[in-house]
């Protein structure tokens, strides 16, 4: 793991060597691996591409985070795009490989980024005078940085993601690329805590972009990134979700905060009036919750549809100060973790045996999701998995929140209806974010999640699922690193003018060349590679 360290406002890093440590300047190390099939991390897409590249960053004294070698990093990422252009080939990033749709997909360069990793602090002269009181808790991190492993870094400064999703595999890139909606009721997705993207979207420039609304960074802070400062509303909330399309992104300024503690408890309670109250409502007065009345961090909800009648699971966790005496959950491999969704679980359903599907997944769920009792944790020690078990399927669309209600009911009702499908479905909820292409764009975004194990059928249900939303004309969006149906007509019919206003922003951005580069077929069948 790099060491961390400050970014100055110019010469060298705090903590660094001076030049002559090393005879030769910093050279990135990229390795051509040749054409391969390149298999996302839930195995559930499998795609040829012509070359995949892996990125590490030049040696650096002490493993150190330093500049020089992100900005010879830079170079030859602009170099890539010099030889992607003359090849002819279209050229894109993976992180993790997280997403289960074809977001991160090409059949040109795929550019493995996980080992990008270099962290670093802000020094107060790089800060515009409008963020000054932000200082402490603003991060500008590699594209490869992973979840998991930035939570580990901020909490030697006492800090914290203010959320995540319930697993933490993914590169913190490709989080806020998709959407990743987390589940803090009062806080947006992942996304919303960027103040800052570092982008390369051609051989010639990078481009520092932030918000006109809310400057971040001095011009010397882009000027030291080699980058054309920018600041542009518009812009930057089309970039923040734009799985990749809108160059390669470099870098990203988010911001933090202060370490806090999760008190978690699970239960199983019957369907009442309050609690359909508050599933659709968030208004929280249930007696039967731990604390009725409280408004809670995170609010989950998760039914089996095969057995309603027996009650739903909630998960429930509320906010407190972080202290030093507290007994986090134990970190047992063979056991679920506090934080875990169904998509922790699911995949280990099988459906070749309908008749048995009901049963195997109310003992699955009463496992899984076994009832606990005030669990105590981080962010980083409660939403923990970044275990794959099985072979998961999993779909999520946003809702308004005064729909919810209708909408789990229609879900269900499929169910009942068309078979036994081998899923779990379940509720969790944000605020909703300014990115022009987030699905979580309602005030109060309801995520609906349903989880089930890879086969034909899980696939039939779903589309039958979308389909019964949109006949009852209930507004919804796609997780974009999901699966999902959407085609050309579908995602202007969901999305509405957003779609306009993206492809905009992408052409402001991006020329033609670097548009057609930076596509894949996912954005092709969209109609949004234009």
């Amino acid at each position: 793991m790099p060491a961390r360290t400050r970014l100055p406002p110019q010469g060298p890093l705090e903590g660094g060597r001076a030049d002559k440590d090393f005879a030769m300047p910093p050279t990135p190390r990229l390795t051509w691996t040749g054409p391969q099939t390149w298999v996302n991390a839930h195995g559930n897409i499998a795609a040829p591409v012509a070359q995949l590249i892996d990125l590490r960053n030049p040696l650096t004294p002490g493993n150190q985070s330093t500049l020089e070698a992100y900005n010879a990093m830079t170079a030859a990422l602009q170099a890539l795009i010099t030889q992607a252009l003359a090849a002819n080939v279209r050229l894109r990033a993976a992180g993790a490989g997280w997403s289960l749709s074809e977001a991160a997909v090409t059949d040109g360069w795929l550019l493995n980024t996980q080992p990008l990793d270099f962290t670093f602090r802000l020094e107060p002269q790089l800060i515009h005078a409008e963020a000054q009181e932000h200082t402490a808790s603003l991060r500008f991190v590699q594209c490869g940085i992973g979840v998991a492993q930035l939570s580990a870094l901020l909490r030697q400064d006492g800090q914290s993601l203010r959320t995540s999703g319930a697993s933490n595999g993914q590169t913190l890139a490709g989080a806020i690329s998709t959407g990743t909606h987390g589940a803090a009721l009062d806080g947006g997705a992942m996304q919303d805590a960027v103040c800052g993207l570092h982008l390369i979207p051609d051989a010639a420039r990078s481009v520092w972009l932030e918000r006109a609304s809310r400057p971040v960074v001095t011009p010397t802070f882009a000027a030291a990134l080699g980058a054309e400062l920018r600041r542009d509303d518009a812009l930057f909330e089309a970039a923040l979700v734009s799985f990749g399309s809108f160059g390669l992104l470099h870098g990203l300024l988010v911001e933090t905060e202060p370490l806090f503690l999760l008190e978690a408890y699970r239960q199983r309670l019957p369907l009442t009036d309050a609690l359909w109250q508050a599933i659709s409502t968030l208004t929280f007065n249930v007696p039967a919750l731990p604390h009725p009345g409280e408004r809670p961090y995170h609010f989950q909800v998760v039914f089996n549809p095969h057995d309603v009648a027996g009650g739903v699971s909630v998960t429930i966790m509320y906010k407190r100060p972080y202290r030093e005496d507290y007994t986090p959950p134990p970190r047992r491999p063979e056991h679920f973790a506090p934080g875990d969704d169904a998509a922790a679980f699911i995949g280990l359903l099988t459906d070749h045996v309908p008749a048995a599907i009901p049963g195997i997944t109310r003992q699955l769920l009463d496992r899984a999701y076994a009832p606990y009792n005030k669990q105590e944790g981080t962010l980083a020690e409660i939403f923990t998995n970044n275990d794959l078990r099985g072979r998961l399927a999993s779909t999520a669309v946003g809702l308004p929140l005064d729909r919810t209600r209708e909408a789990i009911e229609a879900v269900l009702a499929e169910h009942a209806q068309s078979g036994p499908a081998a899923i779990v479905v379940s509720l969790r909820y944000v605020q909703g974010s300014r990115a022009t292409l987030a699905f979580t764009p309602f005030p109060t975004t309801c995520v609906l999640e349903i989880d089930g194990v890879q086969s034909s059928h899980t696939t039939e249900f779903y589309a039958r699922a979308w389909a019964r939303l949109e006949h009852q004309g209930i507004p919804y969006t796609f997780h974009w690193g999901k699966q999902h149906n959407l085609d050309a007509a579908r995602v202007r019919r969901l999305y509405g003018p957003r779609v306009a206003a993206w492809l905009a922003a992408r052409r402001q951005l991006l020329g033609a060349a670097e548009r057609r580069l930076f596509a894949n077929a996912l954005l092709v069948r969209l109609a949004l590679e234009r």
